[in-house]
């Protein structure tokens, strides 16, 4: 409660400086350049770092690795759609790697960014 002149008033403090941004306003709501910077480290590294890293572990042993998602995101039901989506579209690449299907990977990848 605030009585004027009385109590500490809201432009009387301060809010604590978050050393992080929340991942909920990265994704839903980045409106500052700070925002859509951290966005973008964040999808380059699901992508190129997680993502290939788990796309070799599916091909290398796919029962595996299907088991161990499973088990990783029992409490996050959407993730596991999200995780094996984002993993379809390394298969343009793959069994044969070539200049036109990572030509072609990378522009599935935009359309999903920027278009869809």
């Amino acid at each position: 409660m605030v009585v004027p002149y009385k109590t500490q008033s809201y432009n009387d403090s301060q809010d604590i400086k978050e050393e992080s941004i929340p991942m909920c306003t990265l994704r839903n709501y980045p409106y500052l350049l700070d925002h859509t910077i951290e966005w973008s480290r964040d999808y380059f590294q699901g992508l190129w770092a997680n993502g290939s890293a788990d796309f070799k572990n599916l091909i290398e042993n796919p029962s595996e690795f299907v088991k161990t998602t499973i088990e990783e995101s029992k409490n996050q039901a959407g993730s596991i759609l999200d995780k094996f989506t984002f993993l379809s579209k390394f298969t343009i690449c793959w069994p044969s790697p070539s200049t036109a299907s990572f030509v072609a990977f990378a522009r599935q990848i935009f359309q999903d960014i920027f278009h869809d």
